[in-house]
């Protein structure tokens, strides 16, 4: 006949759950800056994001239309992978 071990005291029956130490992080500095800048966008700038304003911006749609302009130059590149960083860099 079989007996069971008697209870473990409760440090060890709860495992590895209880004895992993919790992480003490330091607490973050603040970045405040003195002054906020705005800038009016010229039409040599690319803006980010979605959307009308952006998707109508003039420096955006040369952009776009310099990425049709170079697209079969890049395609034809094959599998350089320094030229067509070279390109893209120059774009």
């Amino acid at each position: 006949e079989y007996t069971f071990p008697a209870s473990l005291p409760a440090s060890e029956s709860q495992g590895s759950a209880t004895s992993k130490k919790q992480r003490v992080r330091k607490p973050r500095q603040k970045v405040t800056t003195m002054e906020k800048v705005y800038v009016t966008p010229t039409e040599n700038d690319v803006l980010l994001g979605r959307g009308g304003r952006s998707n109508h911006h003039i420096g955006n749609k040369r952009y776009r239309e310099e990425v049709k302009n170079l697209r079969t130059w890049y395609l034809s590149i094959g599998d350089n992978k320094e030229e067509k960083t070279e390109l893209s860099q120059c774009l």
